[in-house]
């Protein structure tokens, strides 16, 4: 699947998922959680949000721009995808893609994202 072609909603709680899959019942969705909103809800609101979504018809994304620690903390989470800033050294990426690799998830970049607001 290609998630840089299909459409992305960016989220800032979970009404947000509802309020989308009202919207489009039958289309596989991909879902962007706001870096804003991870910084203040934390790492265990998206752990619940990834299990709610596992094996539903959503991709789940979250976005961490260049902030290390949040992608380290979030790597053993349940998401598909993380969304990192190009600004992520080469060097600290290579490393993240690494531990990405050994847990099936996702490294994508945010500025290459199509993203669709509620």
């Amino acid at each position: 699947m290609k998630i840089y072609d299909q459409q992305i909603f960016q989220i800032n709680k979970i009404s947000d998922i509802k309020l989308i899959n009202k919207k489009y019942p039958h289309k596989k969705i991909n879902i962007l959680h706001c870096y804003k909103s991870i910084i203040w809800q934390g790492p265990d609101y998206v752990k619940t949000i990834a299990k709610k979504l596992k094996g539903k018809k959503t991709n789940y994304i979250i976005d961490l721009q260049d902030n290390i620690g949040l992608v380290l903390a979030l790597l053993n989470s349940q998401v598909d995808a993380i969304a990192v800033n190009k600004k992520i050294s080469k060097e600290i990426l290579k490393k993240i893609l690494s531990i990405a690799k050994d847990k099936k998830i996702k490294i994508l970049h945010f500025e290459d994202l199509k993203i669709k607001r509620i």
